[in-house]
């Protein structure tokens, strides 16, 4: 395994949109110093989410500059229908919403996504600091389906963990929803 790849790896597993990132209509090739990660677009998707977590980060040196853990409303609504105080950690239901929720790792189409993003994870902190509801945000965009990986050229593809090759998103829309509204369902 390459020494470059391994002093890579950390930078690999922040989150968001590389200001290397290019995107076309079939991929999204993310560059960070020597490596290059290319994606396909996938199967296009526009859910809800409460969110769980995340972080935003607008090092160059990151791979993708955005993480939300969130639960999607399919998920969220039956919970909430047994267990209206799931979202707390002394609720029965939070091993339910905990066992559901996912790490979205996104790369933003520009820069009004990502501070859309920044908006919905900072006042998901501040609520939470307050005791209050739980902050649901809109994300729209493409699955992303990893392709291959370079380091200086060279591919490297074989050598990234499975981990980093999963659970990437191209979010072209990002917005609050409120969480009551989002769980009385459509």
């Amino acid at each position: 395994m390459r020494t470059a790849f391994l002093s890579a790896l950390p930078l690999l597993l922040g989150c968001g949109s590389s200001p290397g990132a290019t995107i076309t209509a079939s991929e999204v090739v993310v560059s960070s110093g020597n490596m290059e990660l290319t994606f396909t677009r996938g199967a296009s998707f526009g859910e809800t989410y409460m969110v769980f977590g995340g972080m935003v980060t607008d090092r160059a040196d990151m791979i993708t500059k955005a993480t939300v853990v969130g639960l999607g409303m399919e998920a969220a609504i039956p919970i909430f229908n047994r267990f209206p105080d799931f979202h707390r950690c002394s609720s029965p239901g939070a091993s339910l919403a905990q066992g559901a929720t996912r790490q979205m790792n996104i790369v933003p189409a520009n820069p009004q996504v990502q501070s859309k993003l920044e908006q919905t994870l900072a006042a998901h902190e501040a609520s939470i600091q307050q005791g209050g509801d739980r902050v649901c945000v809109r994300l729209e965009g493409d699955v992303l389906e990893f392709a291959s990986a370079r380091i200086d050229g060279e591919d490297i593809s074989d050598q990234l963990p499975h981990q980093l090759r999963q659970d990437c998103y191209l979010v072209v829309s990002a917005g609050i929803v409120d969480a009551q509204s989002a769980l009385a369902g459509p």
